[in-house]
């Protein structure tokens, strides 16, 4: 892994990557979703279609522009609730907000570190909000910065958003490393415009990124080596 000592810039996906460390977004709502009993074990299908619609309907609605996390989390569970026709349980975005909080705090003293040494960026599917919520946790100032998709008008897996982040960095794209938890949305585009690649994931895939961790912090030992 020698040639990583080349990286100038550390670009990071957020939903699935920053916030819950390789698990995505979907699966962490489903599986609070069970914990409370909301839905059962066989309801993956019917979760995946009501967690299609939330996120569709938030964005075409503005409705979580100006949100934090618990606001955001709120919204989209309501929009679930009502989409599979159950009465609503706040504790349901309340949990799934506090496992986010936990990644998101546990994460900046990394997000401290490496921007001693690195560029660090964000390229995120989002709803207006992604800089709000790094203010609220106190991360914006370790990142030179943050594309999201709602205010640039391209989502992941569009090479138009890898692209400017290139624009932003003015960097060769091989001295850029991505960090991202999606192989379709963030390896596949990323490696086409020639960036180095880290899945992050629950379980090794033996996948085409250039390498795969199951935890940020391995990150550090990986490039400041």
């Amino acid at each position: 892994m020698t040639y990583y000592n080349d990286i100038r810039s550390i670009v990071f996906d957020f939903g699935g990557t920053l916030d819950s460390n390789g698990v995505h977004s979907r699966t962490l709502f489903f599986e609070a979703f069970l914990k409370y009993n909301c839905v059962g074990i066989d309801d993956g299908n019917k979760f995946q279609e009501a967690y299609s619609y939330s996120d569709q309907r938030v964005i075409k609605n503005k409705e979580i522009v100006g949100s934090n996390l618990f606001e955001m989390n709120y919204r989209m569970c309501h929009h679930i609730f009502e989409y599979l026709k159950l009465r609503e349980d706040v504790q349901v975005s309340k949990h799934i907000t506090e496992v986010q909080s936990q990644h998101l705090k546990s994460n900046k003293s990394l997000l401290e570190e490496l921007s001693k040494y690195f560029r660090p960026g964000i390229i995120s599917n989002f709803s207006g909000n992604l800089d709000l919520i790094l203010k609220e946790f106190e991360l914006a100032d370790f990142f030179e910065f943050t594309i999201d998709s709602y205010y640039f008008g391209k989502s992941k897996p569009s090479l138009e958003i890898f692209e400017r982040a290139i624009d932003i960095l003015q960097l060769s794209p091989d001295k850029i490393l991505y960090v991202g938890d999606n192989i379709e949305r963030d390896i596949i585009p990323a490696k086409k415009v020639g960036m180095k690649t880290a899945l992050i994931c629950v379980k090794k895939k033996q996948s085409i990124a250039d390498f795969e961790i199951l935890s940020l912090q391995e990150i550090i030992p990986i490039m400041l080596s």
